[in-house]
């Protein structure tokens, strides 16, 4: 990859641009993946268990205590995703 001969600073400095333009690679596709997620989306438990690595156990003790607001629509318990996320976020 790189030459002995060269320069140990400008390995280091080419390093650095390869490491820069990954994280702004990475940045515009956080960016364009956020964009696609809807707020006001509905989700059940299971959902929420496979997007958020989050137990029933959980989600349910959350639920009892008021952290994570729900509707029920008939026998479905339904997640706003916002609801969902700021309930994350003040649980990490």
């Amino acid at each position: 990859m790189y030459s002995k001969t060269e320069n140990p600073f400008q390995q280091i400095d080419q390093r650095f641009d390869e490491l820069e333009a990954l994280i702004q690679g990475l940045q515009k596709r956080d960016n364009s993946d956020s964009a696609k997620i809807d707020p006001h989306e509905r989700l059940t438990r299971a959902d929420i268990k496979k997007q958020y690595k989050v137990s029933f156990g959980t989600i349910h003790n959350a639920m009892n205590s008021d952290k994570l607001l729900y509707d029920k629509v008939g026998r479905k318990t339904l997640y706003k995703r916002s609801d969902v996320e700021n309930w994350i976020n003040k649980k990490a």
